[in-house]
């Protein structure tokens, strides 16, 4: 026969066995009367009378609801001792299994080899994890054999949460025999991994109610007395195993006095595919919440028997409920409503009425921002408890990373320990050290002064807020907050931070490379200076060789122009290292404007009569002193001199005109050349600029002469500029300001 393993176990067992579909409804129906005894239960431990059981089953049918719903709602039962009831009732659930065993169909033997094969089949991905005594997990891993799941334990409480966290167990086991306090360790488990679903199960000697009650209150879904009786155990497994891989939505906890209002809002929700149950009041609400531990529970303020104010503050105060988000629902929405409700737990507010949808748009939002992690992290510091569990709430759905404490000290502590926020929200008045202290000493701080602080503080005085502001906070709230300006004000810091942080490292990357670049030009023009100087001291004695033809010495002629031409490169690379880094020395000088002028232009005496190019001089008699690096100012005049010459025609003219100005001395150089492109004029000064060409006797350029010159009048806190027309020539100026006090001796 061919196995289907989609088939359930029962069905599984059946279709083995040949059990007609007539035989396995009997079965199903027989397991079904004795598996709904919760009323019987209840009754045999004394937690009702039989006409408070009757009321009961009344209530059961007439609202179309479950035992444990109708118990609360009368105000019979509590959250957990309906809790104890159904836990008894898991333990003494009967199997398909079992009951075939009972009628003699199937031996236990056979029964076992048929769930092995079952689950060997199904693949079932079912973890079980325990912090139990070696003997117990021992007789654990023998029971569950036949099911195929895994199983681990440890004896190690730290172990134990890092386990949680890596293995995503479905069902954990705790042992009461390991630790007194180990319901510590299960409420411990549940707030380190909130978002993890799992079932706890606890196993303990003592079988007091009270003892066992308490349980419940951190959370703990099952009993386990020990010793534990087998059939009890895999009934907790099993059922945990179905709500595990059972397919559903979200559970939401609808809290509301008017069935109209009730009908409408749970309605909506079940249309978005969520798990809808309801309260009528607060005190019903906090007993259902502390038994269903639902994903998110919806509350109206004004209600009979407890209000939703005293219903939020009951269970932010459970531990067991205590970071369940709660939304209130009410016809009132003024500033004192939201006031309160944000300081009992509330995480948002909606306004009776809503438009439909708007709600369970909202729910599906807030229930899925978890899924979608940011990078940066937020640190706050916040002395109220019911406050942090506002800002948990909002910071989770939005998938904020984060880190909670409770006084301005411990800020410290966690920014010591390498948490790099991008922003610190700080409560204004906190304990050991407030806002304003911790605010003033991260900005004090080289490490986190960049770090931007809001400020949250329920003062509304102006003397508060400036306080803050003067601490170096970059911004502040107003408490009750709302969500939507949290997270603005939020966002637009992260934002501004994260930028900062990037602009930060592209500078140091720049930095590096600008580094690397001076190491390579030093290098560059260190090692090629020597053979180019070399080669033009070479070339020149060839070329007044008298064995070499005309031709061969005008090659040796273009190898020596060719060399120089590199010399002059090299040379133009090395001042420009030296005036790109940070602080370029300047070796100023009292200078008399005009004898540098004349030095410039004698040293281009050479090419001026090589061209044959005429020199008009205009500059005034009296000395123009100006403070100056005198090299590097020769050196601008050289450029532009040279510059002028060869892009000169042979037999042309050039003028100079030296002038003072609004206490400038300003140079002007003018030829008649070949002139400058309209569209070369902007790029005309920058480094190896594609405006470059050869002069008008094919003389080379490095590109690097311009933008050296522009480097060293801006270094001199001069400007310099060119007016040119192509085919007209050009005309290159520049100002360097006067040594005054020297030009009035």
């Amino acid at each position: 026969m061919t196995v289907k393993t989609e088939l359930r176990i029962g069905e599984f067992i059946s279709e083995k066995l040949s059990i007609s579909k007539s035989q396995l409804r009997k079965f199903l129906n027989m397991q079904e009367y004795l598996n709904e005894k919760i009323g019987e239960i209840a009754s045999q431990e004394g937690l009702v009378q039989p006409n408070e059981l009757n009321q009961i089953l009344d209530f059961q049918k007439k609202n179309h609801c479950n035992f444990g719903k109708a118990a609360i709602s009368l105000g019979i039962l509590k959250g957990v001792q309906v809790k104890y009831l159904l836990d008894i009732q898991t333990g003494n659930k009967h199997r398909i299994g079992e009951l075939l065993v009972q009628k003699k169909i199937i031996s236990e033997e056979d029964l076992f080899k048929l769930l092995d094969e079952f689950y060997s089949k199904k693949h079932i991905r079912f973890t079980i994890l325990a912090y139990a005594q070696k003997e117990v997990c021992d007789e654990i891993k023998k029971a569950i054999k036949p099911y195929h799941y895994r199983f681990q334990f440890c004896d190690n409480e730290e172990k134990m949460i890092s386990l949680i966290q890596e293995l995503n167990p479905q069902l954990v086991i705790l042992d009461k025999e390991m630790r007194e306090d180990v319901l510590e360790l299960a409420l411990k488990m549940t707030k380190v991994s909130p978002s993890q679903k799992f079932k706890t199960a606890l196993l303990s000697p003592k079988k007091k109610k009270l003892e066992i009650l308490s349980g419940y209150k951190y959370g703990v879904d099952y009993i386990l007395p020990i010793p534990f009786d087998k059939k009890n155990l895999i009934n907790i497994m099993i059922d945990t195993e179905n709500l595990v891989w059972k397919e559903r939505k979200e559970r939401i906890l609808v809290v509301e006095d008017s069935p109209i209002v009730q009908k409408s809002i749970g309605e909506e929700l079940e249309e978005s595919g969520f798990q809808v149950f309801l309260a009528d009041n607060g005190k019903e609400a906090v007993e259902l919440a502390s038994l269903e531990k639902p994903d998110l529970i919806t509350m109206d303020i004004n209600m009979p028997v407890m209000d939703g104010y005293q219903a939020c503050l009951k269970m932010k105060n459970k531990p067991a409920t205590s970071n369940i988000p709660i939304i209130i629902v009410t016809v009132n929405n003024t500033r004192e409503e939201r006031e309160r409700g944000f300081e009992v737990g509330a995480v948002e507010y909606f306004t009776k009425p809503f438009p439909k949808g708007h709600l369970s748009n909202y729910i599906e939002t807030l229930l899925s921002g978890h899924k979608e992690k940011r990078p940066e992290k937020i640190l706050i510091a916040e002395e109220s408890p019911i406050c942090r569990n506002i800002y948990a709430a909002i910071l989770d759905k939005y998938g904020f990373e984060f880190e909670m404490v409770e006084n301005g000290k411990k800020v410290f502590e966690v920014l010591d320990k390498g948490f790099e926020p991008s922003v610190v929200l700080l409560d204004s008045m906190m304990p050991v050290m407030d806002g304003f202290q911790v605010c003033l000493k991260l900005k004090s701080s080289k490490e986190h002064s960049n770090i931007p602080v809001i400020m949250v503080t329920a003062a509304k005085n102006k003397e508060d807020i400036l306080g803050g502001l003067k601490a170096g906070a970059n911004d502040y709230i107003l408490k009750p907050f709302d969500e939507d300006e949290l997270i603005a004000r939020m966002e637009t810091h992260v934002k501004n931070f994260t930028l900062l942080k990037k602009i930060k490292k592209q500078n140091e990357e720049l930095s590096a490379l600008n580094k690397l670049k001076d190491e390579y030009l030093f290098v560059v023009s260190h090692d090629l200076r020597s053979p180019l100087s070399n080669i033009v001291g070479f070339a020149g004695l060839l070329e007044n060789s008298k064995s070499f033809s005309e031709s061969e010495i005008e090659m040796v002629k273009i190898i020596k122009s060719c060399a120089e031409h590199q010399i002059a490169l090299v040379e133009d690379l090395f001042s420009l290292r030296n005036l790109d880094t940070s602080n370029p020395e300047l070796e100023m000088s009292e200078i008399v404007f005009q004898e540098l002028i004349e030095e410039a232009i004698k040293t281009n005496s050479f090419n001026f009569n090589l061209k044959k190019i005429k020199l008009a001089e205009e500059m005034p008699k009296e000395p123009i002193k100006i403070l100056a690096d005198r090299l590097k100012i020769f050196q601008v005049l050289n450029n532009l001199i040279s510059n002028a010459i060869k892009f000169s025609n042979k037999g042309g003219e050039i003028k100079v005109k030296t002038v003072l100005k609004k206490e400038k001395a300003r140079f002007s150089i003018q030829d008649h050349g070949v002139g400058i492109p309209k569209s070369n004029l902007e790029k005309i000064f920058h480094r190896f600029s594609d405006a470059r060409r050869q002069g008008t006797m094919g003389e080379l350029s490095t590109g690097l002469g311009l933008s050296i010159t522009k480097k060293i009048v801006g270094l001199h806190r001069g400007e310099i500029w060119v007016d040119s027309e192509k085919g007209k020539g050009s005309t290159f100026s520049f100002t360097l300001p006067l040594d005054s006090t020297a030009h009035e001796r």
